[in-house]
C-alpha cells in the first residue's frame, strides 16, 4: 500500500518557509509533543519553540527549530504559523 501523504505549509512573518507533501508532522504542542499524519482529525494547537520534525514519502527526515505559534490542521492540510523556523543540521 502506498504511503499517505498530506500538505504542510509553514510560515513566519517573513517567508514561507516550507511547502510541500509529508507523510507525518511531530510538533511541540504547548502540553506535550503533537503529531500529525495523513486523514488527520480537524485540530488546532498552541506550538512553543522547540524541535518541528518532517518525514517525506521516501522516509526522509528534516527537523527545523521553530519559535511560538499555531498549528491548524483541516482537510488533510497541515498550516503551522510560527514566529521563527531554521533548520536543525544533524
Amino acid at each position: 500500500m502506498p504511503t499517505q501523504t498530506f500538505h504542510c505549509t509553514i510560515v513566519t512573518p517573513t517567508e514561507v518557509s516550507f511547502s510541500g507533501d509529508v507523510t507525518s508532522v511531530v510538533a511541540p504542542a504547548s502540553d506535550g509533543c503533537l503529531g500529525v499524519w495523513a486523514r488527520h482529525a480537524p485540530l488546532m494547537s498552541i506550538l512553543v519553540a522547540g524541535a518541528l520534525t518532517l518525514t517525506d514519502a521516501g522516509g526522509q527526515v528534516e527537523v527545523r527549530r521553530i519559535g511560538a505559534g499555531f498549528l491548524n490542521v483541516l482537510n488533510n492540510d497541515v498550516t503551522i504559523l510560527t514566529d521563527a523556523c531554521v533548520m536543525q543540521k544533524p
